[in-house]
């Protein structure tokens, strides 16, 4: 974020070390403030160890000024939010307790970061305001709550303000206190609840000629925004973020006025009426996103026949684009997400997307038509190839026809394929073999013998889906797939025994195929994390063995339509997670056990055309 760097740029973040000619004074004094402050904090992993003595210049997240020595940074940001990949580790390193006033002393403190701590729904702090040379003010999801002081407007040095609440209870029956924070360049108070102020926010930034960033996501702001201010005064706005508010509006087409913006986001704004051409025409617009503005309506030729220059992300997903995609995109270089699901976008992709050196996301549906017989290549790629950067094709559920390219083969860097849900027909491609990267997969409407470079690459599927189609050939056994897999491949005519996969999956969904023999005695050891299992409309014979009672994470049974025998394991009453049990029309027989009156969270249960007696427990 430019915004962000600038403000941090005032003050270094590391601590600074001393000369013996700086002020003793200062320092004394700043230590004692921050010991005393020290005292209200509740430190459970001892993050403040360091804080004793006099040297304070020295203490973890605290940092000095070189000539006067006074204390001019503290960064006590939780290493570990919530949101992190470590959520295990963020209680024991989040700080909590009170704020005491003794903070308010640090006069020459610039930069103060207390966020992602968990301060138990203590108000911000009013005497904040006395920190007259604040740049940098990040209290962000660190659980203050009630309404924000509007005595935070006296920090008129403040560039960069992240009061961001994550929902935790804060307030701002007004925000004409923000007019005054003439030096702001980057403020965020996403999640706060602002839907008291009315429209008057937007005139309250406007008048900010240094605001580059502005966050102010989900806060329940309502009311029309079409018309905006009388004069625009965004001379540095890039970044706007508006996302989750419900403005019951048409597009604000003064946003196309704000030549500075880099980065819009309006999704999930309930907005209507149509797109302004315009916004095609910012000279540094990067990132789009529009999302699901159900009732935004535009057409795709008018709206990608020119412009575009610096487009990188166009998240345009469930809004009403209509129309067919125009050659014209082809030069939109820089694009890298295409999000066009959920919309009316119809007849096919034009071949000149295969210039797009950086596009990483395809996404679309209602689309018609044939994939292109070939794709366009870019002088300009450093790879000879089309679509070298593609990493995500997802045309599923779409209207597509016709066979499938060989180019696809070609998409070295892919890692998810969808087409399945389509009206495809033909052969599978030998050169899809070749997508050595590949993890997701959907293929669907094809009728061919299932080759054996398609089980080779299924080993690094996290998801492999050909439900569907009219594949047939022998189920591999054992079944080479990714750790904790979803494997759909209901619908075929695929046979041989039941596999068994090499690693745990989550998800098996064989079922209307032709597999025959026993479901194996020892699938628990083999699937011990199973979910999903579905084998039904196919040849499985024999008992239900007793091991499937081991699989206790197990939510649906359904093993319909089969040939099974023999009675119910009473060990199924050990999934205290089972949802569906589904054994309807077998040969099975024998007493209805009474540990299915164990299954607490049984929703669905059918035994019916079946040979069993006794109650239901």
């Amino acid at each position: 974020m430019a915004a962000l760097q600038s403000a941090i740029t005032v003050i270094s973040p590391n601590c600074r070390s001393a000369s013996q000619s700086f002020s003793h004074s200062s320092l004394k004094l700043d230590c004692e403030a921050l010991i005393d402050f020290k005292t209200g904090l509740d430190d459970p992993k001892n993050l403040l160890s360091s804080w004793q003595g006099s040297n304070c210049y020295q203490w973890h997240g605290v940092s000095c000024d070189n000539q006067t020595r006074a204390v001019i940074a503290i960064n006590l940001q939780n290493p570990y939010p919530l949101s992190s990949a470590s959520p295990a580790r963020s209680g024991l390193w989040n700080l909590s307790g009170e704020i005491r006033s003794s903070l308010g002393k640090l006069r020459s403190l610039q930069y103060l970061d207390l966020s992602s701590n968990t301060f138990n729904s203590i108000p911000i702090p009013a005497f904040l305001d006395s920190l007259k040379n604040l740049r940098y003010l990040n209290l962000s999801k660190a659980g203050f709550s009630g309404p924000i002081p509007s005595n935070l407007g006296k920090l008129s040095r403040l560039q960069y303000l992240d009061l961001s609440s994550g929902f935790s209870g804060l307030t701002a029956p007004s925000l004409d206190w923000i007019a005054s924070l003439r030096s702001l360049k980057y403020i965020s108070m996403n999640q706060i609840d602002l839907s008291m102020i009315g429209l008057s926010w937007v005139d309250v930034f406007n008048r900010l000629p240094f605001l580059s960033e502005l966050h102010l996501s989900s806060c329940g702001l309502s009311g029309s925004i079409s018309s905006g201010p009388g004069i625009i005064n965004f001379t540095s706005l890039a970044v706007s973020d508006l996302s989750f508010n419900s403005f019951n509006s048409k597009f604000p087409s003064w946003f196309t006025n704000i030549s500075t913006l880099s980065n819009i986001d309006l999704s999930y704004c309930d907005l209507y009426g149509h797109i302004p051409l315009g916004l095609g025409e910012l000279p540094k617009l990067k990132v789009l996103n529009l999302a699901l503005n159900n009732n935004l309506s535009a057409s795709c030729h008018k709206m990608f026949d020119k412009g575009w220059k610096t487009i990188e992300f166009l998240g345009l997903s469930g809004y009403g684009l209509h129309g067919k995609l125009p050659a014209y995109i082809g030069n939109m270089r820089p694009l890298s997400n295409f999000d066009l699901s959920m919309n009316n976008v119809t007849g096919g992709i034009p071949s000149s997307m295969g210039k797009l050196c950086y596009l990483k996301n395809l996404s679309s549906n209602s689309l018609t038509g044939s994939l292109p017989a070939f794709l366009q290549k870019s002088q300009i790629c450093a790879s000879i190839r089309s679509l070298p950067s593609l990493l995500y094709l997802r045309l599923s559920s779409n209207q597509l026809t016709g066979n499938l390219p060989d180019w696809l083969g070609e998409l070295d860097n892919l890692v998810e394929l969808g087409l399945n849900y389509n009206m495809l027909q033909g052969m599978i491609p030998s050169s899809l073999g070749r997508l050595s990267k590949l993890t997701e997969s959907g293929l669907a409407a094809f009728q061919d013998l299932c080759p054996k470079w398609f089980w080779d690459i299924s080993s690094n599927l996290s998801l492999l889906n050909v439900s569907h189609n009219q594949v047939q050939g022998q189920l591999p056994n054992p079944l080479k797939v990714a750790p904790a897999a979803d494997v759909d491949l209901s619908f075929n005519i695929f046979q041989g025994p039941v596999p068994l996969p090499v690693a745990g999956i989550k998800l098996l969904d064989i079922s209307f195929n032709q597999p025959s023999g026993p479901i194996p005695p020892n699938l628990d050891l083999f699937m011990p994390d199973l979910i999903f299992l579905s084998l039904s409309s196919n040849k499985i014979e024999r008992r239900i063995p007793d091991s499937i009672g081991q699989m206790f994470s197990l939510q649906v049974i359904a093993l319909s339509s089969n040939k099974l025998t023999g009675d119910i394991p009473s060990s199924i009453g050990n999934h205290s997670f089972l949802k569906v049990l589904d054994l309807e029309n077998n040969l099975s027989s024998g007493h209805i056990p009474h540990s299915l009156g164990k299954l607490s969270h049984l929703r669905s249960l059918h035994l019916s055309s079946n040979q069993f007696s006794g109650e239901l427990p």
